[in-house]
């Protein structure tokens, strides 16, 4: 995560001290072997960020707050209600005979609701499957 925050602000910060040794008058060898132990480096910053955010998914996952272990349903939850006060409301008002025009939503609102849904399907499913929940 802090990686694509850093790329937004403007680029690695691996990246930086690599553009530092380019510029610096090295002997082409060493400047290799430095960039090497920056990739080496920079592997290892992703793999720790990545471990880290594993250990926070176990620990929601193992919490015993009702909130943690059931925010995966909340936002679809929030999606489904969004979606059908948006055009439930509009489908009641013409039964009445009354015309209710639905809100125009973004297309990213239904995306991120597809890719939100997907998730949670596929992380239950293989949660069954592992006999896990």
């Amino acid at each position: 995560m802090w990686d694509k925050v850093v790329s937004i602000l403007g680029g690695g910060v691996f990246s930086g001290v690599a553009d530092v040794i380019g510029k610096l008058k090295v002997d082409p060898t060493e400047a290799a072997k430095l960039t090497a132990e920056l990739h080496k480096a920079e592997l290892a910053m992703q793999q720790a960020v990545n471990v880290a955010a594993a250990e926070i998914i176990k620990a929601e996952a193992s919490s015993g707050d009702k909130f943690v272990t059931r925010a995966r349903p909340a936002f679809l939850w929030m999606c489904i209600i969004v979606l059908g006060l948006n055009y439930g409301i509009a489908a009641v008002g013409a039964w009445f005979h009354y015309v209710i025009t639905p809100v125009p939503l973004p297309p990213e609102l239904y995306t991120l609701f597809e890719i939100g849904f997907t998730g949670y399907v596929v992380g239950r499913t293989v949660e069954k499957v592992n006999k896990v929940a």
